[in-house]
């Protein structure tokens, strides 16, 4: 774990895991048809949540605890008819330790009603709203496989190499539309709004194992024998990891004019970066979540190309070797992964060198130099630089 430990709470942590250190696979069913499932969920080297549940033909019931951005136990139970129709679905969230007669930190229940979905929300305060949903949407929880699992054994049972599953984030006011796609025989590919999840399955549709990569959440999931997340919320107690890509901003004045790059702060966490968590040849967010904003006050230079005053979204071409390209493009205030060729201004060259020691936590900073200067921004053992200059 990326943070020190006590020795009692290093061996109190290794006989927790002890069961973690073998993958499992789907538990038989007993009598009942019940079966049990196992997640561990990563991101680099750190556990960023663990989950267990068990289904039957009627009934889904999961209880997971989540280290982002604090750490939080979820319990959920998702009920069906004899034909595989959602009937009720309820989400707990609590604090590490809290009992069950206390008062949660989140609350749902959502009951479908025709072609709605009836959604409660109980927080400090309450609220009811009605989405508009089709027949067979599902609930959807960030990083509960167990329920993702459930979508994905829905669309191996249709027969089909490419089935949209609709489900529900507590909170939205609308449904999102998940494909599904057969990609071979043993493996899918999930599209959620998070991006797209490479996941190897079984021949019902057990989830074994996801990766991310690319995506707004690049973490890998594995499935294991049995997890205690109840356990565990009390080991990590109050140690969270907090935003998983913090928001921040570089700022510089030059020659009257005002620069500014507002992104989010992916971290290295043990991971090779570029060529792994930011693929070769894919156009790339320079960043993390919404989109990285970057605004002039007056008529730039950058790169050798002219960048009128303005607001504009930067995304990264990365290739092995030299050939990195930045992209200014037209479009903003959009989430990281939307990248439309047709709104660039330009893609210009960008100088990349290797660093001596590693950069934890992707960093942009604007150097200024007389009217000019330099943008630049530095991850893991690479960094990008390119020159601007104010137009007189």
């Amino acid at each position: 774990m990326s943070v020190a430990q006590s020795p009692l709470q290093i061996r109190r942590w290794a006989s927790l895991t002890l069961s973690l250190a073998a993958v499992g696979g789907p538990a038989a069913a007993g009598a009942q048809g019940t079966e049990q499932g196992a997640y561990i969920v990563r991101i680099g080297k750190d556990t960023l949540a663990a989950e267990r549940f068990s289904r039957t033909p009627t009934a889904l019931r999961g209880e997971s605890v989540v280290r982002s951005p604090q750490t939080v136990v979820r319990s959920y139970a998702l009920t069906f008819d004899a034909n595989g129709n959602l009937l009720k679905y309820e989400l707990t969230a609590r604090k590490p330790g809290a009992p069950p007669s206390s008062r949660p930190l989140q609350h749902a229940i959502l009951t479908p009603i025709g072609d709605s979905l009836r959604v409660e929300i109980h927080t400090d305060s309450a609220r009811t709203m009605m989405v508009a949903a089709p027949r067979g949407t599902l609930p959807a929880l960030n990083l509960a496989y167990g329920i993702y699992e459930t979508a994905v054994m829905r669309a191996v049972k249709m027969g089909k190499d490419s089935v949209v599953i609709p489900m529900l984030f507590i909170g939205s006011n609308q449904t999102n539309d998940i494909p599904i796609k057969r990609i071979g025989k043993d493996s899918i590919t999930l599209a959620a709004p998070f991006g797209v999840s490479r996941m190897r399955i079984d021949a019902v549709g057990h989830i074994m194992g996801s990766a991310s990569p690319g995506s707004t959440q690049q973490v890998t999931v594995e499935r294991v024998n049995s997890v205690d997340p109840q356990a565990l919320a009390l080991a990590f107690g109050d140690r969270g990891l907090g935003p998983l890509s913090p928001r921040d901003t570089a700022r510089a004045t030059v020659a009257g004019t005002t620069l500014l790059v507002d992104y989010s702060r992916p971290m290295k966490r043990g991971r090779v970066v570029f060529g792994n968590v930011v693929p070769w040849d894919s156009v790339w967010r320079t960043g993390a979540n919404a989109a990285t904003t970057f605004v002039t006050s007056k008529d730039i230079v950058l790169g050798g190309t002219s960048v009128p005053a303005g607001t504009y979204t930067l995304f990264t071409l990365p290739t092995q070797g030299a050939g990195w390209k930045l992209i200014i493009s037209r479009h903003t205030k959009e989430w990281g992964t939307d990248y439309d060729p047709k709104a660039d201004l330009a893609r210009v060259d960008l100088k990349v060198v290797t660093l001596p020691a590693p950069v934890e936590q992707l960093t942009f900073a604007i150097d200024t130099q007389g009217s000019g200067g330099t943008l630049r921004f530095s991850w893991d053992e690479t960094e990008a630089r390119v020159p601007f200059e104010v137009k007189p």
